[in-house]
Formats: structure tokens, C-alpha cells, sequence
């Protein structure tokens, strides 16, 4: 290669000798690269603490009120005491799971399940309503749990049921 080819490849736009080539320009587009991901951790990091400020500490015992009222309803449902469809039973073992300083009110419904021609249906057939008064309360955490209610003899499912356990400090 002659001289005045290396010459015009050593220049820049500008007719400036550069001493590095092309690497200088990769270089400008590997620093906007790392600039744009930067912006985006600041981004990240800007949304994480936004949100994470929104979780006031006043909300902290509401939310474990709520995981103890569904912790509570998993482990009646597990040990079968809502299967049992006794008020005494049930309350009692409420008492001994929910913990101190909570109040608490529970209505379970049990429906049975029947098929005329096409049409299925859900009928009512009990609902056990256990605990204390809500009404007036302001902070009141609730879960859901759906069961079902097996004959020990057969297994056959002679119930379908709901239950929602609402809890308060008081």
C-alpha cells in the first residue's frame, strides 16, 4: 500500500490525523451504549423506590392480619374441622389459631350441588355464622376459601362450601 492511502485512512472527517481509526468511533457508540444503560438502572432503581414508599407502615398489621385469617382457613380446611360442620369445633380452633388480640367473625356456607335435566345448580343448605360483630369496625382483613365436604365412608362429595373469616384488633 502506498503512503498517501495510509495517509487519507489516518485522517478523520475533519482532515485531523487520529491516531486510533475506527476503535475511536466503536468507542462513541460503546459510551452511548453504557450511558442508556445507565439511565435505565436510574430508571429501576427511581420506579423501586416510588413504589416501595407507597407500603406505609400502617398498612404492615392490616396485611398480617390478612395472611393470619388465610392461614387460619387453610389449616381448618386441611385438619377437616370445616368438614365437621360443628359450630363448637370450629370456633374453637379459630381461637387457638388466630392468635391473641384479634377478633374475628367467620360465616361458612355449605351448598349442595344437583343436576335436573341440563341445568346444575348450587342450593343453600347451612350456613354456620360464628364471632363477633364487624359492623362498626374500620380495619377489617377477610380471606376466602373454597372446600368440600367428603363423606368418610364413601368419599363421595356430599357438600361444596365457602367460608370467609374477617379479623380486627380489638
Amino acid at each position: 500500500m502506498n503512503e498517501i492511502g495510509k495517509l487519507a485512512r489516518a485522517l478523520d472527517a475533519k482532515g485531523v490525523p487520529s491516531i486510533y481509526g475506527r476503535a475511536a468511533r466503536r468507542g462513541f457508540v460503546f459510551s452511548v451504549d453504557s450511558m442508556l444503560s445507565l439511565m435505565l438502572i436510574a430508571v429501576f432503581a427511581t420506579s423501586i423506590a416510588f413504589f416501595s414508599s407507597q407500603l406505609s407502615a400502617s398498612n404492615i398489621p392490616l396485611i398480617d392480619m390478612q395472611k393470619k385469617a388465610g392461614d387460619t382457613l387453610v389449616l381448618l380446611d386441611k385438619l377437616h374441622t370445616l368438614d365437621s360442620m360443628n359450630s363448637t369445633a370450629i370456633g374453637l380452633a379459630i381461637n387457638q389459631t388466630a392468635g391473641t388480640g384479634l377478633s374475628w367473625k367467620l360465616v361458612a356456607e355449605y351448598y349442595n350441588y344437583s343436576v335436573v335435566g341440563s341445568t346444575a345448580s348450587f342450593t343453600l343448605n347451612r350456613t354456620i355464622t360464628l364471632g363477633g360483630d364487624d359492623t362498626n369496625i374500620n380495619n377489617v382483613a377477610a380471606a376466602d376459601r373454597a372446600f368440600v365436604v367428603r363423606n368418610s365412608s364413601t368419599g363421595i362429595i356430599d357438600y361444596y362450601g365457602r367460608a370467609r373469616l374477617e379479623v380486627w384488633t380489638g
